[in-house]
Formats: C-alpha cells, structure tokens, sequence
C-alpha cells in the first residue's frame, strides 16, 4: 500500500513539472513581459542619450531612427502590458515630445 502511494506521488510530481498549471506558465509569461518592458525601456533612455549628444550632422537622422524605433516598442511593450493587466512597482517615465520630427 505504501509503495502504491509513493509511485502514485513521484508520477504526479512529475506530470506537474512536465504541464504546469496555466497559472504558474503566465506568471512566468507576465514576468517576461515586465523584464522585456525594463529592457525596452532602457534601450529607449539610451537612444535619448544618443541623440541628446550626436554631433556629426550625418548621424542626426540616424539618431532620430534609433530614438522612435526604441520609443515605439516600449509603448507596445507597455500596452501589451495593460491589456495584460499587469503593472510594476517601479515609476515609468512620461513619453518625451521634444523629438518629435
């Protein structure tokens, strides 16, 4: 009886690690969301500093590109987010206008 128990218990631990519950797969999807959200948003603030400090007159455009491209996919990252339902601890920063071409 006990042996029953013990494979019956070792066969559901493993079933659970090869299907885990839908709750735990998008907790761990929402997680990705916000690491990819921090990420995008880095990029972006970097983006911003390469503009603020490009000075050849041929990368300007080049600089313009790179700031909207990281802009645009932070916005969808974050949108995704929302409809998502998530939110994060951390204060995102309000969407800059001055580069607006």
């Amino acid at each position: 009886m006990k042996l029953k128990s013990v494979i019956s218990n070792v066969i559901n631990a493993m079933v659970a690690r090869l299907h885990p519950p839908q709750r735990v797969v998008e907790e761990k999807i929402d997680r990705d969301v916000l690491l990819l959200i921090d990420q995008a948003r880095c990029e972006w603030l970097a983006a911003k500093e390469y503009f603020d400090n490009v000075s050849d007159p041929h990368l300007i455009e080049h600089a313009v590109y790179i700031y909207h491209a990281a802009e645009k996919r932070y916005m969808c990252l974050l949108n995704q987010a929302r409809s998502r339902g998530l939110s994060s601890s951390v204060p995102l920063p309000k969407k800059d206008r001055r580069y607006k071409v």
